[in-house]
């Protein structure tokens, strides 16, 4: 609800699942509950009565379109290499080449979501701003919709302008401080020729589709909330109709509850537009709730991919099982190792992209490979390719599946 015009009743009330009709005219207090201690308050009516108050059952939430029977290929990235080092000739020559995105192919498809995880460092947002022209690619191709838009000489851009956009992880930073969102939106939609009343009648449509009101539009960046903010940048997003949307940690900068406001919408989005989604993050959670494929990224290269439920089920490559041993348990109350999955720690730092080890690029931080196991040199002489493993997987190690199998029993 707007803080400006409070409901009369709770002002939960019309996000409740347990409200009841008092609820909607009188305004709770804070109270003992009868469910908790003596220092356990709730301004509620169901739980002043002792009423049962859980969480949603999983699955009642936000129901996703049934799957669609033909996708099609928006984005498709093949053995992609970005280079970071300065690339300036120095005193013996020139500055051999930083590889921050090493031999890294993908495809983003239609009505679909493509999951990018990885620790901070792997090289996930380098990707994505090669993506859109804003880092210089090195090698490999980019294609839109077939197109190949890997020089990036100004058509090129134009194409990538006008059918991929990109979503920033810090909303504010995004949009101009100066200027109204009615301006912001008016520029984004002249770049896609719409103008005069059609503007207005669209930067309306677009406010409402992303949850926000048409009085909104005369507002400055700074007189919204960060979740408020990051619904804007999806409206400006949509303003170019864009057939996909490259989303960095759209959420991280987020609190839950409106992390889980975020993803719903983008459900909704692309359930309705049919538009396909990059998204990028490191919560592992927020990853497989929205997304239908998934890809681990470690020191600039993919090392394990698959359909989302196969990886999180049944992980293939070390570094996999460890972000996943790492990520929070979903049950409250749940200590570790009630899961069924060893918590796994890996030691050191990750490497620096300037020098990346030899054979396998994991194998200085591997719980299974020759810190452990001396005897398997293979890693450190042989660089593992993605393979099939699993159930639709492909894994980038020697030894697919071990770790998982013996984390799990």
């Amino acid at each position: 609800p707007d803080p400006a015009g409070l409901p009369a009743g709770c002002a939960f009330a019309e996000r409740c699942a347990v409200a009841e009709s008092r609820c909607h005219s009188e305004q709770p207090v804070l109270l003992t509950s009868p469910g908790g201690g003596p220092r356990h308050l709730a301004a509620c009516f169901v739980a002043e009565r002792g009423g049962e108050i859980t969480a949603p059952e999983e699955g009642t939430g936000h129901v996703r379109k049934a799957e669609q029977t033909a996708t099609k290929a928006l984005l498709e990235v093949r053995d992609l290499r970005v280079d970071v080092g300065s690339r300036r000739r120095g005193l013996f020559g020139r500055e051999p080449a930083v590889y921050a995105v090493d031999s890294v192919s993908l495809t983003v498809e239609s009505g679909r979501t493509l999951g990018l995880v990885g620790e901070s460092g792997c090289g996930k947002s380098t990707l994505s701003r090669a993506l859109v022209g804003i880092n210089k690619i090195a090698g490999g191709t980019v294609e839109v919709e077939g197109q190949d838009v890997t020089a990036m000489e100004e058509p090129e851009r134009e194409r990538v302008r006008s059918h991929v956009q990109y979503l920033f992880q810090d909303p504010y930073a995004s949009l101009n401080p100066r200027r109204t969102i009615r301006q912001s939106l008016a520029e984004a939609l002249a770049l896609s020729g719409v103008r005069g009343a059609e503007q207005e009648t669209r930067a309306r449509e677009l406010m409402r589709q992303v949850g926000l009101r048409d009085d909104h539009l005369d507002r400055y960046p700074h007189a919204f909330s960060g979740g408020q903010r990051q619904r804007i940048g999806i409206a400006r997003a949509l303003a170019r109709q864009p057939h996909v949307l490259i989303l960095d940690e759209p959420v991280s900068a987020l609190d839950v509850s409106v992390q889980a406001q975020i993803i719903n919408l983008l459900e909704e989005i692309q359930d309705e537009l049919g538009v396909g989604y990059l998204f990028i993050a490191h919560d592992l959670s927020v990853v497989r709730h929205l997304s239908d494929t998934v890809a681990v990224m470690y020191l600039g290269r993919i090392v394990e991919d698959g359909p989302a439920e196969a990886v999180y089920a049944n992980p293939q490559h070390p570094y996999t099982a460890a972000l996943l041993s790492a990520s929070p348990s979903p049950v409250p109350g749940e200590r570790e190792g009630e899961s069924g999955r060893e918590r796994i720690v890996l030691g050191g730092d990750l490497p620096s992209p300037a020098a990346p080890p030899s054979g396998c690029r994991f194998r200085t931080r591997c719980p299974i490979g020759p810190l452990v196991n001396r005897e398997r040199t293979v890693c450190k002489e042989k660089d593992p390719q993605l393979t099939a493993a699993g159930d639709g997987q492909r894994a980038a190690c020697h030894f697919p599946g071990e770790l998982a199998a013996t984390t799990s029993r």
